[in-house]
């Protein structure tokens, strides 16, 4: 029924103002500390704690789905109604998939039986890293494996730990005199013979290496092609720099 206005009517009285948001319905939120209604402090904040709340429960729902092997996830998503039950879950129920062990945390280094005394050969001799030829894809292993092997063959057979230590590095020191006797000996030959000296069939890993950067540095000096490449690599390198300190860079 409308209510026709006059000129003798009262006043129209306005709606009573509040403090919070207008929640209409049963399900409006509640909240109450102490005394104090924190709707009618804050409302906005306190509507978008609730609505990331309620976000997060969700998310954590919906992601709970995706935990597990392929019969877990597919339990789950039958049981919450979001995927028609499938015809090999009952099969899959009654015989499992067989589950591999996952490792757990950090994946633990791989350790040898020989690697003790590996390291006790490199704290007696550290210059053995850089002589001795330590080659990844070669069939002979280096001195420090072999020495290893020797300490292990020993005590295997009743001899103590440091007898057979004793007796590993004492080979491996008349091994290493006796190569340098043979290439000493081969030298003396080739000056009797007249001939030039033969190269030493047993280097140390930087000989190798510098062997192998010789001709490099040879063309680096020698080279009229390399030489002027870094006579240009130099003049751009030093325009370079003058750009830049005329820019205030440095």
């Amino acid at each position: 029924m409308l209510r026709t206005i006059s000129a003798n009517s009262p006043p129209l009285k306005s709606p009573k103002k509040t403090n919070g948001p207008n929640f209409t319905g049963p399900s409006r939120p509640s909240i109450v500390i102490g005394s104090i209604n924190p709707l009618s402090i804050y409302p906005n904040i306190v509507i978008e704690l609730y609505r990331k709340l309620v976000v997060q429960g969700l998310t954590a729902e919906a992601m709970s789905f995706m935990k597990g092997d392929l019969l877990t996830k597919t339990k789950k998503l039958v049981k919450g109604l979001a995927k028609v039950e499938p015809l090999w879950l009952k099969a899959m129920e009654q015989a499992p998939p067989v589950t591999f062990p996952r490792a757990e945390g950090t994946i633990k280094p791989m350790s040898l039986p020989e690697d003790v005394y590996i390291k006790k050969f490199y704290k007696k001799y550290p210059d053995s890293k850089y002589q001795d030829p330590i080659k990844i894809s070669g069939f002979n292993p280096p001195p420090a494996r072999l020495f290893g092997w020797r300490v292990l063959e020993l005590t295997e057979q009743g001899v103590s730990e440091e007898e057979a230590m004793a007796v590993a590095d004492m080979e491996y020191r008349s091994e290493k005199k006796a190569r340098k006797e043979a290439y000493s000996r081969l030298k003396q030959i080739a000056k009797l013979q007249g001939k030039k000296p033969p190269p030493n069939p047993y280097p140390s890993a930087i000989k190798e290496i510098q062997a192998k950067e010789k001709k490099f540095v040879h063309d680096r000096f020698h080279n009229p092609e390399t030489v002027k490449l870094a006579e240009k690599m130099r003049e751009e390198r030093a325009a370079d720099w003058q750009n830049r300190r005329g820019a205030g860079d440095w």
